[in-house]
């Protein structure tokens, strides 16, 4: 499901999008800061280094502010390392809940609660249209069962 179509989506999936990003929201903000300050840094130190060694005279003395840029870069990419191990984490996270709200599930029988875990588990890349064809089904049996 497109991010955008959510947002026309019916209110009971928009109510359990939303439950899921409140979950993930502490993780997700500390993977953008990361990011955020990761790829200033390492840009920074890049061009710094290319100056140093391409532009600057050999007569300056430029060995310590090249470790210095070193450093600030390594710092950098030790930042996108650890974003990227946090955006993998929002996913196994959204993944695990969505996967909790299925389980959970009263108006559901066991084996299609177990057909889209297992869905779930074999199509991490569509979780989220999983998850949604899911909670129709649940919205359809609970609405039919009330009729």
């Amino acid at each position: 499901m497109n991010p955008f179509s959510i947002r026309q989506a019916p209110e009971f999936i928009q109510r359990e999008i939303q439950l899921i990003q409140e979950h993930i929201a502490p993780m997700l903000k500390k993977s953008l800061g990361f990011s955020f300050i990761s790829f200033p840094l390492i840009g920074f130190s890049i061009i710094n280094i290319f100056f140093l060694v391409a532009i600057v005279p050999d007569t300056a003395p430029k060995m310590i502010p090249i470790i210095i840029y070193a450093i600030l870069g390594a710092l950098g990419f030790a930042l996108l390392k650890e974003s990227s191990i946090k955006n993998k984490e929002v996913h196994r996270t959204g993944i695990a809940f969505m996967k909790k709200r299925i389980e959970t599930s009263t108006d559901v029988i066991d084996d299609v609660k177990k057909r889209y875990i297992k869905s779930l588990e074999q199509k991490p890349q569509q979780a989220i249209n999983v998850f949604c064809e899911f909670l129709t089904y649940e919205h359809n049996r609970a609405t039919s069962r009330n009729d």
